[in-house]
């Protein structure tokens, strides 16, 4: 016991300040932190702002965020607790396989989110499929329940193996369905359930055309690990196995380091777990300590830190071009407040949570974030500029650079009914006076 306690307190702090100060800021993680941001603020998740996850992630993170301080590094602590109690509840008195794996989750802590949370709790379900607990069925239900209730497409495809493995299934189903069961009563019980389902379900389709392959390298890796977990399942009838081949989709459609990291990484437990070959075991060893030191130890050394002295963000390493564009953008928004002001730019939900307002869902415009019907935001913004003056900042770099998310629909619209007037920022275009006028 004295030695879990030990490695949970030396793997939550090292993860914690890695994560904090030694990582630049990510959109992703900004996204994840804003959507806990805004519970604690009072929104409603599909009602006020939008998200096209289920929002238990989002709901649990908000509770460290509500009693001890919406802040960015509160955020981030949450998370390393989280992840390593579980990496400790994992251990197996092997040391060097817990710390290998800890190495590997720490080079994903940058961008804490959903996908972390799932990924921590694969593994567990992994770890419970191989334990002696009396009522292991039972947690891998709720525990599989849970990814459900955080990203809908990885829950239900998870499902699929252990509903056919399991010997009670009425039984199971129940278990399975008591963490997304609770999060409808929430929805109802907030009136947010039509919307939750027009985001996280009927928006889908246009989620796809997020479609990316940022090297065909991972497409042919991934390749190579569904035939290698076929022929293991195949051969062992490990059931571990199947939830390692269908936790492979969370690639799908963004196939880029991030997603491609995530899905192996349960990969790499379960390995060093089973596997147990000397030449592998040094492989894995060795790969996040080199990463670690060339993609972040040594553009540190080089170029140094960026410490924020915003408070929500205070000492968060946010990154030369992130610190200085979106103070300007702050300092804009707070000179001009009489006019309604939409931020399309990579700075929304920075320049937000930096200014303590509430965020909407105009703030977040990705492909596949704004549910099934898209035109309904260029509704919006023609009712709201009606009778308003609006101004329009936009990064045209974002909509048109290749692998971007951010939705076309917005910048033509903005581009064809209104006028440019200057710039704000490098890179940040301010657009002002409608063309009809």
């Amino acid at each position: 016991m004295r030695r879990k306690i030990i490695l949970f307190s030396v793997m939550t702090i090292f993860m914690t300040i890695f994560s904090y100060f030694f990582t630049i800021v990510n959109g992703d993680e900004l996204w994840n932190y804003g959507f806990s941001y805004n519970i604690v603020k009072g929104a409603i998740p599909y009602k006020d702002f939008n998200m096209v996850l289920l929002p238990l992630y989002s709901l649990i993170m908000a509770i460290p965020l509500r009693f001890i301080g919406n802040n960015l590094f509160v955020y981030h602590l949450s998370n390393a607790i989280f992840i390593c109690s579980i990496l400790t509840i994992v251990d197996n008195n092997k040391t060097f396989n817990t710390i290998c794996l800890f190495l590997f989750i720490t080079l994903e802590s940058f961008v804490y989110g959903y996908n972390c949370f799932i990924m921590t709790l694969l593994i567990l379900a992994l770890y419970l499929e191989n334990s002696k607990y009396k009522y292991k069925n039972e947690l891998i239900g709720i525990v599989l329940g849970c990814i459900l209730a955080t990203k809908q497409n990885i829950g239900i495809m998870l499902f699929i193996p252990y509903i056919l493995h399991s010997k009670e299934k009425i039984k199971s189903i129940c278990y399975y369905l008591i963490p997304i069961t609770i999060t409808i009563i929430y929805l109802i019980f907030n009136d947010a359930l039509f919307e939750c389902i027009d985001y996280c379900f009927l928006g889908l389709k246009n989620f796809n055309s997020n479609f990316i392959i940022k090297s065909p390298i991972f497409i042919i890796i991934i390749i190579i690990l569904i035939i290698f977990l076929i022929n293991r399942y195949r051969k062992t009838k490990d059931i571990n196995y199947l939830y390692l081949l269908f936790f492979l989709t969370i690639n799908y459609p963004l196939f880029e380091i991030f997603h491609f990291m995530i899905g192996i990484i349960p990969l790499v437990y379960y390995l060093l777990e089973k596997e147990n070959n000397y030449y592998l075991n040094m492989v894995l060893y060795s790969f996040p300590i080199v990463i670690i030191c060339l993609a972040y130890i040594h553009p540190i050394i080089t170029n140094g830190l960026y410490l924020s002295n915003i408070d929500v963000y205070k000492y968060r390493n946010v990154g030369e071009n992130v610190d200085s564009e979106s103070i300007k953008i702050v300092n804009f928004i707070g000179d001009n407040s009489n006019p309604k002001i939409f931020n399309f730019t990579l700075y929304s939900y920075f320049v937000k949570i930096a200014m303590d307002k509430k965020i909407d869902k105009f703030d977040l415009i990705n492909k596949g974030n704004m549910g099934s019907n898209e035109e309904k935001y260029i509704e919006d913004i023609d009712k709201t500029c009606r009778n308003k003056k609006c101004l329009f900042l936009i990064n045209e770099y974002i909509f048109e650079a290749y692998g971007s998310q951010t939705n076309p629909i917005i910048k033509d619209y903005v581009i064809n009914n209104y006028e440019f007037c200057k710039n704000i920022t490098h890179s940040n275009s301010l657009y002002c006076k409608k063309k009809t006028e």
